[in-house]
């Protein structure tokens, strides 16, 4: 399981933290549906994608922080 799963996790983070919001929503969006299926399956991944996750949530672009609010 963790063998698919972690190759996930990082390139969402690499998605997440791309200058486009489009792409970074889509990411952000995309991360929010792996939670909600893996859920505490991923409690060793999680810190991977809890930083980029806060930092969108500050950002100043309203789509971003709506969807890294709504993942967090």
């Amino acid at each position: 399981f963790h063998e698919l799963l972690d190759p996930l996790i990082l390139l969402s983070v690499k998605s997440v933290t791309n200058l486009r919001s489009v792409a970074c929503r889509t990411a952000l969006i995309t991360c929010a549906d792996i939670f909600q299926a893996y859920g505490k399956q991923m409690t060793d991944s999680v810190d991977l994608l809890l930083m980029p996750l806060f930092l969108k949530s500050s950002q100043d672009k309203r789509i971003v922080c709506e969807a890294a609010e709504a993942t967090i």
